[in-house]
């Protein structure tokens, strides 16, 4: 997995997560904080970006300068984000979407580590997986570069299981935080499995990753198709009417996911692995609300 330049990194610097839940931390954390008052120390100053505090500006920086800065603090806690990502079989179904999933938790990773944030990743297909836990600062950005690299795949007829892996996860892990799901959400019991993880009060986050050719199949006549979790394979004529049943299924799917995002106040937002990568992390997942 390439690491990302120096010019990109610089901009994720400038993000960090919204968070709806206030968390008990350990440390102080870099943030353009809007709780003022005791305890905040002036750390440093970055870049404004458009939806930072305009109480935070540094005036007298901007009359020397001609530029808007963003003064940060040091506030007095702050937060765990935790990365559950998929590694069951339906994953690698095409090496595109795994590749690009440990993208995003690497590109997410460190935006929370550049925030004194801590990152832990948590691997699941059927069960939890062995996690790396409690990075923290910007120098921690190569192991959490490296532990992705070497991560591999559960055995191909692990199938995705939320309900087992969110029981888990919150027996696991009882400090709350920000769980952030990076998956394909192939289970075929729903995303309800996640209730465990909301229930114990973690802020939920699904990036629902998805190609183009399960958006959009491209086979047509005589195929052979493998269920990618379960390796059963079917011999099948894909006819213009069981592709557009096909379609129904996949809009109901979508439709699942984004219902259940909704009724649990979960950030959402759909990630197609032929997008742009720089414009996911740096426009879209800031329009989801997920960063600002």
């Amino acid at each position: 997995m390439a690491l990302f330049d120096q010019r990109f990194l610089l901009k994720l610097e400038r993000l960090h997560f919204v968070a709806r839940s206030v968390f008990t931390g350990h440390h102080h954390a870099l943030s353009p904080s809007r709780k003022l008052g005791q305890g905040m120390e002036f750390a440093d100053h970055r870049d404004y970006t458009a939806g930072d505090d305009l109480r935070q500006l540094d005036w007298n920086l901007y009359a020397r300068a001609g530029r808007l800065f963003t003064k940060l603090y040091h506030v007095e806690e702050d937060q765990t984000v935790y990365f559950l990502l998929d590694v069951s079989a339906s994953m690698t179904a095409s090496p595109q979407k795994f590749d690009y999933a440990r993208r995003l938790c690497a590109a997410l990773g460190f935006i929370a580590l550049a925030n004194l944030d801590r990152v832990t990743v948590v691997p699941f297909a059927d069960e939890v997986g062995t996690p790396i836990k409690d990075l923290r600062g910007k120098r921690q950005i190569h192991r959490l570069l490296t532990y992705l690299e070497d991560l591999t795949t559960r055995a191909a007829v692990a199938p995705t299981a939320f309900a087992p892996v969110a029981r888990g996860f919150v027996a696991r892990f009882r400090e709350r935080g920000i769980a952030i799901a990076v998956s394909d959400f192939l289970d075929p019991k729903g995303p309800e499995g996640l209730d465990p993880i909301t229930s114990a009060r973690f802020d939920l986050t699904l990036l629902h990753l998805m190609t183009p050719d399960e958006m959009e199949p491209p086979w047509r006549g005589h195929v052979t198709l493998e269920d990618a979790e379960t390796g059963r394979k079917k011999r099948t004529q894909l006819t213009r009417g069981l592709i557009r049943a096909y379609r129904k299924e996949w809009d109901r799917h979508l439709r699942r996911v984004r219902a259940y995002a909704l009724r649990r106040r979960a950030f959402y937002a759909e990630v197609r692995t032929d997008a742009d990568f720089d414009d996911v992390v740096l426009s879209s997942l800031r329009r989801s609300g997920i960063l600002a």
